[in-house]
């Protein structure tokens, strides 16, 4: 079993596989227009020029969350503070996103 540090598992660094960490922001998204909300958030990415590695959306219903994993840590607390949301604790981001 490999633990991952905050930046490279070190079995993975000795057999020489570059790794690169993600950082999953995660936002509550409530009510019904869920296409506003992803709208006002693809807008904001656009702006700053941000690229996240990928969206998964979770629950239904009026409550839902949307975890946006980015390659920079400094990305993903911009957006999280911009739509009132956490960046995960990296131990709660493996296999959130790949």
């Amino acid at each position: 079993m490999c633990i991952r540090p905050r930046y490279v598992c070190f079995y993975q660094a000795l057999a020489g596989v570059h790794v690169h960490m993600r950082y999953v922001a995660e936002v509550l998204v409530a009510g019904s227009d869920l296409t506003e909300h992803m709208g006002r958030m693809r807008s904001w990415l656009d702006h700053r020029s941000c690229e996240p590695h990928g969206f998964r959306l979770q629950g239904a219903g009026q409550q839902r969350r949307l975890r946006v994993s980015f390659k920079q840590e400094r990305e993903a607390a911009a957006f999280a503070e911009k739509f009132g949301g956490t960046v995960l604790p990296l131990a709660d981001t493996d296999a959130v996103l790949t």
